[in-house]
């Protein structure tokens, strides 16, 4: 947008208008006093005007120079709702109007200061109508400000601020639901922007550039105790004045009690900050403690979390009665006088400036300053000389140089703040913090999908958030399928689609489990899963069935794989089931398993009626068979390139061996079974019938032993200790890899695998292999193997003493000294590392080495779920695409039987 010719005059007209405003308070009333350089917000824009009238062009003035003074008023807790709604829709317009020019080298600090007095807006309350407006033109700036492209020039920090600004108006639930649904609005808008630029980012996330970006949900906990109380606006700008601040600075005045104009300000009795006092009532309990008042929070508050909340809606009222502003003015200049404080609460590690003085360290441009400079050297041009550069007219107006060398580079936002972002929104849906309320969570599940639908196919390309869907999505995701809440289950539901549509060739395992967990709560006969959750979850289903290839792709990826779930022919047989009424009735969820049925017979349909058009010759003239081959190639040329989105794999197994395999997966499940009575038995069993060699291969047996996820750890245990099977025993613990893994650690790692067994020899046979391996993965750290061997067998005794309820009872818990000191000289005559022993004993006291396959609740799906992240990295983690229609004998042979 090319910049106006008449931006000079909308300037003028926008501060007409506020200063009008201005005036009509009974601070600023033009009654009392004629000169109004007595408040340095008045005269801010009176010394620009000054500058404006001597000016024909707006470009010739830096976009800081006349934005000053509008985001003073902004950030001024002295000034009415009303007038910093005006300095508001200022700012606003000058965006829309491209009045700021996008081209100037200042362009980053100016939009800078623009977020940054925004989300540090404060204003003088007066009622709860009149504030929402307020805060709406507050949305209404950072909506603008994001999505015009001088918007791109935000930085990390500005960004975070601004989105968890909205979050704040979101989540406060005393706000009217139009407020907070118009933020929600505005930052589907803006998460939209951010995951639409998304290509347009590296991926190169250094520590530097992510260290300040936290951006928690918390507890949202309005009554915290620790706060920084900070000092009257009016002092600060005492401090700014002594240093030289590259900033629009205000002299320090002291106000004489004026009256009331005849147009008198509005009566109001509390301060609305955006970073954490939005409030909408008077006080109804005296003022204490600088005039700060913990109203009652609709959020619970917790002293536990202060230290990591940082999302938060602080309801901090103070008292601006004429009777207080007037005391105040009278001893503003005293020294060693408390001023009546303006509470700002931080809202995230992001750290922002709570100070203008500290922010505008960060300010380094050419500005307007109307300090009085009370002697200078005045040279022949009329001009006042500084060192430091500056120079002052004779009207006392100071002018500062831009920075060169010095000063601050500020980085547009990227993947660093996308990242953020996207953890934000991940754990707003985390149904285990008990901070999260349905609100946050269908908040951030209705943000996710909206990320989904632009971004989708970009998220895969970066490791660092693909990292977060494989592991902290996925989970939310899945433990949100509990969820009794119908909205918030078929919006998680939406998001599971989007994500597995886009990105299941990286969530092979995830997926299985998903669609597991879907089977489950089709079936389920709890009264918490309603019908509307089975007829949700089965719609979901024939969405999935319906993208090209996807049966294909379940019956080659699970079907065909030794260790997984025959996904789609339990499906299959799930849908066949529930497509037939028990009654005379026929409900919506019959049609729906019906219509999921029919899809896989109209997609083998397609593919041979494809296959004959492809094969019939044409008869038609020359001319008409070129102009209907030209289109038939354009659309497919286009049908290839939106669909094409994901390649297909190469070296899948033949139908031959893939039918081989299927053979043989048949009798996995009996073998598993014997060898879980007997394990001798279940491997010659699994041996007779091809699952393994004739002939014992030690390597297959370990692999067979560490990737069967239904085989008892106990009879695991037991056949690997068998002194006759110590060839396979020392297979199974090279399928470990220990690089660079602490001892402890690799030995939790190691016996999460099987179950110990009880006897100390059996114990310590399993032990000289672990200790060998592991010493020779690590380069040899210690004297020898037996110090390796002496230390684990010495974990394994702390575990027991520590946390085995009987030898509590016997004897008091072994110390940190008392461990080392059992310890000393075992490593070839020396002693351990001292640290590592610490840290050792603490691992071990702070968290038990269990079983957790034995285990139930959180443990074990702490676990399951490690395992399958682990799966997910290994080889056997690979998801096959294959084009539809390549397996579709083998899906319909499956297919017909529960269809018939």
């Amino acid at each position: 947008m090319s910049l106006p010719g008449n931006g000079i005059f909308v300037v003028k007209g926008e501060m007409s208008i506020l200063m009008t405003a201005m005036r009509r308070g009974s601070r600023w009333s033009s009654h009392s006093y004629q000169d109004d350089d007595i408040d340095s917000l008045m005269k801010s824009f009176q010394d620009l005007k000054e500058v404006l009238n001597k000016l024909d062009d707006l470009r010739l003035v830096e976009p800081n120079t006349f934005l000053s003074p509008f985001l003073e008023v902004i950030k001024s807790d002295e000034t009415t709702g009303p007038v910093t709604s005006l300095a508001l829709s200022a700012v606003n317009k000058f965006l829309c109007y491209g009045i700021i020019d996008p081209t100037h080298t200042s362009i980053p600090h100016t939009i800078h200061n623009i977020a940054d007095a925004v989300t540090h807006a404060r204003f003088v309350g007066t009622d709860q109508t009149s504030d929402g407006v307020v805060l709406i033109r507050i949305l209404q700036v950072l909506r603008t400000l994001t999505l015009a492209p001088e918007g791109a020039m935000l930085t990390n920090e500005s960004l975070c601020e601004i989105m968890l600004s909205c979050f704040r108006i979101c989540f406060e639930t005393r706000l009217n639901e139009l407020l907070r649904k118009t933020a929600e609005q505005y930052l589907k808008d803006m998460v939209q922007l951010v995951f639409m630029r998304l290509p347009q980012f590296s991926d190169d996330l250094r520590a530097t550039a992510i260290k300040h970006l936290k951006m928690r949900p918390g507890a949202m906990d309005q009554t915290r105790t620790k706060r920084k109380n900070r000092q009257s606006f009016r002092k600060k700008e005492k401090e700014i004045e002594d240093v030289q601040s590259p900033v629009l600075s205000k002299p320090q005045q002291s106000l004489r009690p004026a009256p009331l104009s005849t147009t008198p300000m509005t009566p109001g009795n509390n301060i609305v900050d955006m970073q954490g006092s939005i409030s909408q009532n008077t006080p109804q309990n005296p003022i204490t403690d600088g005039g700060d008042i913990n109203s009652p929070s609709s959020f619970p508050s917790s002293d536990q979390n202060d230290a990591q909340t940082e999302c938060n809606v602080e309801i901090n009222i103070q008292s601006s009665s004429p009777t207080n502003e007037n005391c105040e003015d009278k001893v503003e200049n005293a020294e060693n006088v408390e001023q009546v404080p303006v509470i700002v609460e931080p809202t995230a590690d992001v750290e922002p400036e709570l100070e203008p003085k500290t922010n505008d360290k960060m300010d380094t441009i050419s500005t307007v300053s109307t300090t009085t400079v009370k002697s200078e050297e005045v040279t022949l041009d009329g001009y006042s000389s500084l060192e430091s550069g500056e120079y002052i007219n004779q009207r006392g107006i100071r002018f500062t140089p831009q920075l060169q060398e010095e000063s601050v580079i500020l980085v547009p936002y990227g993947l660093a703040c996308v990242r953020e972002l996207f953890r934000f929104l991940i754990s707003l849906c985390n149904p285990l913090d008990k901070q999260n309320t349905d609100i946050m969570i269908h908040l951030g599940l209705t943000l996710l999908t909206v990320a989904f639908e632009v971004g989708a196919d970009s998220i895969g390309k970066y490791n660092t958030l693909l990292a977060l869907v494989k592991d902290d999505l996925c989970r939310n995701l899945f433990s949100l399928l509990n969820t009794e809440r119908l909205s918030v289950f078929a919006a998680d539901l939406q998001v599971s689609f989007l994500m597995f549509e886009s990105l299941r060739t990286h969530l092979k395992y995830q997926m299985e489990s998903y669609l597991n967990k879907l089977m489950e709560i089709i079936v389920s006969d709890s009264v918490k899963v309603t019908y509307e959750h089975k007829e949700i979850a089965l719609d979901s289903l024939l969405q999935l069935w319906r993208i090209p290839g996807f049966v294909s792709e379940l019956y080659l990826n699970y079907d065909c794989d030794m260790y997984c779930t025959n996904l789609y022919e339990e499906l299959t047989k799930l849908l066949a089931k529930n497509a037939f009424s028990a009654t005379t009735g026929v409900y919506h969820t019959h049609l729906l398993s019906l219509d999921a049925l029919l899809a896989v017979i109209e997609g083998i349909e397609v593919h041979c009626h494809n296959g004959k058009v492809e094969n019939r010759p044409y008869n038609g003239s020359t001319e008409t068979s070129n102009v209907g081959n030209d289109a038939v190639a354009t659309i497919n040329s286009f049908i290839e390139k939106s669909s094409g989105r994901v390649k297909l794999s190469k070296n899948v197994l033949s139908k031959e061996e893939l039918a081989a395999r299927k053979t043989i997966k048949k009798w996995l499940p009996q073998g598993t079974e014997y060898f879980n009575h007997k394990p001798k038995k279940g491997v010659q069993f699994l041996q007779e019938h091809g699952v393994l060699k004739p002939e014992l291969d030690i390597h297959e047996i370990a692999l067979f032993l560490r990737e069967n996820p239904a085989l008892d750890k106990k009879m695991i245990g037991e056949y690997i200790s068998n002194r006759n099977n110590l060839n396979i025993l020392e297979a199974f613990v090279k399928t470990f890899d220990f690089v660079d893994v602490r001892i402890d650690e690799a030995l939790r790692a190691f016996l999460e695998a099987f179950r110990l067994p009880g006897e100390a020899p059996t114990i310590a046979l399993i032990l000289e292999h672990f200790a060998e391996h592991w010493h020779k993965s690590n380069g040899e750290p210690f004297a020898d193997v037996d110090s390796a061997f002496t230390l684990a067998y010495a974990i394994i005794m702390l575990n027991v003493d520590q946390h085995n309820q009987n030898a509590k009872k016997q004897t008091i818990p072994m110390s940190a000294s008392a461990f080392k000191k059992n310890l000393s000289g075992v490593n070839g005559g020396n002693d351990f590392d001292e640290d590592m022993l610490d840290e050792i004993y603490n691992t071990i006291k702070n968290d038990e080495i269990v079983m957790p396959a034995e285990q139930t609740g959180l443990v074990r799906e702490n676990y399951l779920w490690k395992v399958l992240l682990r799966k997910g990295q290994s080889k056997e983690g690979v998801y096959l695409h294959v084009t539809g229609g390549t397996y579709d004998s083998e899906l319909f042979q499956l297919i017909y039987g529960p269809i018939v």
